[in-house]
């Protein structure tokens, strides 16, 4: 699944050739997603003008200047592309905004597990899909103060804590696999038993890691691709993420894989503890 990095890159990329365009038509061919395209979602869009391009958690936003807001999640398998509109279309293009300069924004989707949805952008932040997030971690209302804190009230394997989006959003499985070895901290420790230098080590890994997996342009294993359809090479720099008995890189001791909450998970027996 396309976690922080790999989203926020794909907007960066949709902001530069996308921003300001006009909206001349929309193609839907697949309504069936994990909530159904509304029978209203191409007429409502159709001739709108996309006027901010923005992330929260791993929700893509396109602001038009009707009032609405299309809001895009990649759900497993996701993509979304900005292509040629006289590329042929591939077998899972479900959605295609046609814009105006020959140019088409085209949402992939094999496992149709993604999301579409149009909603009013004064009511994206009291919409039920947001009113629980928890912070962004590159912003700065994610602080080591508030992460120890949240951590206080919680036996929860730190692993699974980091992946809780009421927590903070957007770290999902290999930046929590890759945070938590940089910070030494076994990912089946309990949350609460961090003490406050740990959760520092912990914040400065996880803000470290993102942010290097942005300028990598994200993380590509499967089938993500950024809005220009090219790679992501953060996967290059993976220290324990898909290891599995290879050496650590620090003291080269053979990668463990192991199971925390039914989720695959890579470590250093040595390195963290």
């Amino acid at each position: 699944m396309p976690e922080l990095p790999e989203v926020e890159t794909i907007c960066q990329g949709l902001r530069q050739c996308a921003l300001g365009q006009l909206i001349t038509n929309v193609t839907v061919r697949e309504r069936r997603l994990r909530i159904p395209v509304a029978s209203d979602f191409s007429t409502r869009i159709k001739n709108s003008i996309i006027s901010n391009i923005r992330r929260r958690a791993k929700y893509i936003l396109l602001d038009l200047n009707t009032g609405d807001t299309i809001l895009i999640h990649l759900g497993m398998s996701g993509r979304l592309t900005h292509i040629s509109a006289i590329r042929p279309l591939a077998k899972h293009d479900h959605i295609i905004l046609h814009l105006s300069e020959g140019q088409d924004i085209r949402f992939n989707d094999a496992r149709r597990f993604g999301m579409a949805l149009l909603i009013r952008t004064n009511n994206i932040s009291t919409h039920h899909l947001f009113t629980k997030l928890g912070p962004e971690p590159l912003e700065s209302t994610f602080t080591v103060d508030y992460l120890y804190e949240q951590l206080q009230h919680r036996s929860s394997p730190i692993k699974n804590t980091l992946m809780n989006n009421s927590i903070v959003v957007g770290i999902g499985n290999i930046y929590a696999n890759e945070a938590l070895f940089r910070a030494g901290i076994h990912p089946v420790r309990p949350a609460n038993t961090l003490n406050k230098k740990e959760v520092s080590n912990l914040h400065m890994a996880i803000v470290v890691v993102l942010k290097e997996a942005l300028e990598a342009g994200g993380s590509t294993l499967k089938d993500y691709v950024q809005a220009d359809g090219t790679t992501g090479y953060f996967a290059m720099n993976f220290k324990v993420y898909g290891r599995h008995n290879q050496p650590c890189t620090v003291c080269e001791t053979p990668i463990e894989k192991i199971k925390v909450g039914q989720r695959s998970t890579w470590l250093c027996p040595k390195c963290q503890y």
